[in-house]
């Protein structure tokens, strides 16, 4: 999250590289920190252009996310309904207004 507010994406991709390599994402036993760490992989795939990879890893972390989390599923949603605008996928209104984002 560092990276993101410093705004050094660039360097995400050196912290990423033995994280995957290594499968150190796939070996979590918390899913909250799955949830996590596809959010960050996602939101760096969105600004690297790679809009599949992005709505992949978003909807992941959307479905995953514990249902009383309200506040982090409104995150994950500012980025999540931007790429799927994208690729031609529109919200529902229900949606929307369930998450205030409408």
């Amino acid at each position: 999250s560092m990276y993101f507010r410093l705004n050094t994406l660039r360097l995400c991709k050196n912290l990423l590289r033995p994280v995957e390599s290594r499968k150190l994402h796939e070996q979590s036993d918390r899913m909250g920190d799955m949830v996590t760490y596809r959010y960050y992989v996602g939101r760096l795939h969105m600004f690297e252009d790679n809009y599949e990879a992005a709505e992949h890893n978003l909807e992941f972390a959307l479905r995953h996310c514990h249902v009383q989390a309200v506040r982090h599923k409104h995150n994950i949603l500012k980025y999540l309904l931007p790429v799927k605008l994208l690729r031609g996928k529109l919200p529902t209104n229900k949606l929307l207004e369930k998450y205030g984002l409408d």
